[in-house]
């Protein structure tokens, strides 16, 4: 009995350290950019599913065969399930979440043989929570994560207050952050007037003559300037207001308004990393 034990723990090591070692590198990586990190998961998992494999089979006489598919499934499973939890990651979280629920399903596999109808299920319901509760850790961690990314930014942390706009997107860069404003009727990207708020680090060009928001000469046609230059603790940090084009339903033409009417009533307004990280999720945009 004790020989089964050993076998499940040695075998849930070797999937667990496994696991660790694709989270601590792979987690924060951008899965949507390049191929690179898909291919170091599948890489971690199918070389971890090898080594379990080989002890599997030197210890073949005592240990079960289903110990294999633990890696094999967490290959495809681990990634899947991180992904489904958020876009945002803590590398440390992963591998120990993701690590246990391998293990645990190591010894669920040695407690289960031999055993019937309900010990195989319990051992089972065992296996799903532990799988869930790597999933909830994940989720529940979205807020602190994102927060932890606007923070690392290291740019002031605020909101251009517009009559008549809320903030509902927002999100960190390299080297911004960026708030994205919509009128409250139309939350969404198809409908309604946006307005992008870019935090960045300066200098700005040209320079801050003050701190009083400029327009920038961006004029479309008739269409008067559309962008709006805020001046923080300059040169270190530079916000930006800017009025996005409309786009209506089944009208594929943009439809260019300007910011300049709102200027009088814009101001910034400081806000907290926790506040905007529970908004929506966007992306800024960002040159080399």
């Amino acid at each position: 009995m004790a020989g089964r034990w050993v076998d499940g723990v040695l075998a849930g090591t070797i999937t667990a350290a496994g696991v660790v070692a694709g989270a601590l590198v792979f987690a924060d990586r951008d899965f949507g950019s390049t191929a690179g990190p898909i291919a170091g998961c599948l890489a971690t998992g199918l070389a971890t599913t090898a080594l379990v494999a080989a002890y599997v089979i030197v210890r073949r006489r005592t240990v079960s065969q289903w110990h294999v598919l633990v890696p094999l499934v967490g290959t495809f499973l681990v990634p899947v399930g991180v992904a489904a939890g958020g876009p945002f990651h803590d590398g440390r979280a992963v591998a120990v979440c993701w690590g246990m629920a391998a293990f645990v399903a190591h010894l669920a596999i040695e407690y289960a043989r031999g055993r019937h109808g309900k010990p195989r299920l319990g051992a089972a319901l065992v296996v799903v929570l532990a799988v869930a509760s790597a999933w909830l850790v994940g989720r529940v961690g979205q807020v602190t994560w994102q927060t932890e990314d606007l923070r690392a930014v290291g740019v002031p942390l605020v909101v251009v207050d517009v009559p008549g706009f809320t903030p509902y997107l927002a999100g960190a860069g390299t080297a911004s952050v960026e708030v994205v404003l919509a009128e409250r009727p139309h939350p969404d990207e198809s409908s309604g007037r946006r307005i992008t708020v870019t935090i960045y680090r300066g200098p700005a060009s040209p320079p801050c003559g003050s701190s009083a928001p400029t327009m920038i000469d961006d004029a479309v046609g008739e269409v008067g300037p559309r962008t709006v230059r805020f001046c923080v603790a300059e040169p270190a940090h530079v916000v930006v207001a800017r009025a996005e084009p409309v786009y209506r339903q089944g009208n594929s033409a943009a439809e260019f308004w300007s910011i300049e009417p709102l200027l009088p009533s814009m101001t910034l307004r400081p806000v907290t990393a926790e506040d905007l990280a529970r908004l929506g999720d966007v992306t800024p945009w960002e040159t080399d």
